[in-house]
């Protein structure tokens, strides 16, 4: 009775590997790692997987996930996406395997705020098109599933360029100005926290939809001015950065991104046992000189 992690070489599912996860089983595509078991979702029948391995829950990380790619690469994001995803979810249901589905916040429409699990989903762009594809048919062909729909990610690797290090890296580089948006809201996610989250639905078997993120929400622009903020004691007082505030519509984009995405989460609140980090929390803890000093 295993777990299989479908995607495990990618930017949240290394951080499963690194975990070490008893009775867990991981596959990459082309980044190989320690007893990570081949399987390209273009090729490959996950089934011989399924059967050899004794799998009984699965967690599909598997995706193009960068909206600009997906709407780049139609045909192709549209086959990893949907038409394979939903290939391997088929097999998952013959079995009656446990599935753990990672959708995205752009299901949503962006037009209004604090979006709850029985809000419509009407997603803007390609990539939220596809995410809604494969959601609508898992609730309708499954009920042995969990659909979470994450915010965007983070972490506090010093060298994943994500919210925090990018931020931290550019300061220390005294980059003078920080554009931001503040008409697009969302909750951003710690990474460590979805592994946590992940592991325990699949642990307790947790049906249904859940807004994953962080309980509080804020703007690009308000999230860099307080990450500025915070920042201040690694840097000397003549570098003083401008936050400097724009719209989303004057970043250019291949594809369109929804404004608001800020999300209620306290249906996932309810469903786990411990506390979720927030951004600030993790931005203090990585802020160190030592820290400063590893960035180039």
């Amino acid at each position: 009775m295993n777990t299989l992690i479908v995607g495990s070489s990618g930017k949240i599912g290394k951080y499963f590997v690194k975990k070490k996860f008893k009775n867990f089983i991981y596959t990459y595509s082309s980044q190989k790692f320690k007893n990570g078991i081949k399987f390209n979702m273009l090729k490959n029948n996950i089934y011989p997987i399924i059967k050899r391995y004794n799998i009984t829950k699965l967690v599909l990380l598997s995706a193009i996930s960068d909206p600009d790619e997906c709407f780049k690469k139609k045909k192709y994001s549209n086959e990893i996406n949907i038409v394979k995803t939903i290939e391997i979810i088929k097999q998952c249901i013959k079995k009656n395997i446990y599935i753990i589905f990672l959708s995205s916040e752009f299901v949503y429409d962006g037009q209004k705020k604090n979006y709850s699990e029985t809000d419509k989903i009407l997603p803007k762009n390609l990539y939220g098109v596809q995410k809604k594809k494969v959601e609508l048919f898992l609730r309708k062909y499954c009920k042995n599933y969990s659909i979470l729909r994450i915010a965007k990610t983070y972490s506090d690797n010093l060298n994943d360029n994500t919210i925090i290090t990018k931020f931290l890296r550019d300061y220390v580089n005294k980059k003078q100005i920080f554009p931001a948006a503040s008409d697009q809201i969302f909750n951003p996610l710690y990474v460590k926290d979805l592994v946590k989250i992940i592991f325990f639905f699949q642990k307790k078997k947790i049906n249904g939809i859940f807004n994953v993120g962080e309980p509080k929400s804020y703007s690009k622009y308000k999230l860099k001015k307080i990450l500025n903020k915070n920042t201040k004691k690694i840097k000397n007082k003549n570098y003083k950065p401008v936050i400097k505030k724009i719209k989303l519509s004057e970043i250019k984009l291949l594809e369109k991104r929804p404004l608001n995405v800020s999300m209620n989460i306290n249906k996932l609140k309810s469903n786990i046992s411990f506390k979720l980090k927030t951004i600030e929390e993790i931005q203090k803890k990585i802020i160190t000189k030592k820290n400063a000093s590893r960035i180039n």
